[in-house]
């Protein structure tokens, strides 16, 4: 364990990733406050990690206190400049970060290339794609396994504690 806990081990490695991703759904605590500031606090120093925030909507909670740190971490996003992406569902959340993938693909960020383990009888391997990722650093997971796949492309993430960023 870490002199500052397992939070500061957290805060430690999110200034080393390559991307940052942040999901809400009815409230934002402050440990997740916490790692969005951290993330931005390196991004505004040094252009990484790319951070990709998304709340999920429509809330489902009639707690104020929960809908009140939602709101007050919504007016701080605001205020640095950096918007959320709403989404309703896995699929809308898949597509959305999928495109952002694809985008990152295009600036050499990371590359797509075939993943013939998961072709699908009448497909074309250019239809099958899996995310190798680059950069330098760590990364923080949690509970992530299986394959994150839509209509047009699949991010094999079943090693992803074994992806290289280099």
């Amino acid at each position: 364990m870490s002199a500052g806990g397992l939070q500061s081990e957290h805060n430690k490695t999110i200034k080393t990733c390559d991307i940052f991703v942040l999901l809400a759904f009815n409230k934002v605590g402050k440990y997740t406050a916490e790692e969005f500031s951290h993330a931005f606090g390196q991004f505004a120093t040094v252009q990484k990690p790319f951070i990709f925030t998304y709340f999920k909507t429509p809330t489902t909670t009639q707690n104020r206190d929960e809908l009140q740190s939602s709101w007050a971490f919504e007016n701080k996003l605001k205020e640095l400049n950096h918007y959320k992406t709403p989404y309703h569902n896995i699929e809308g959340l898949r597509e959305h970060f999928g495109n952002q993938l694809d985008k990152l693909a295009a600036t050499g960020f990371l590359e797509l290339q075939p993943d013939p383990s998961n072709r699908q009888a009448g497909s074309s391997p250019a239809n099958q794609t899996a995310a190798t990722l680059s950069g330098q650093g760590n990364k923080t997971y949690q509970n992530i396994q299986g394959t994150i796949s839509d209509s047009s492309k699949t991010y094999n993430i079943d090693k992803i504690d074994q992806a290289r960023f280099e």
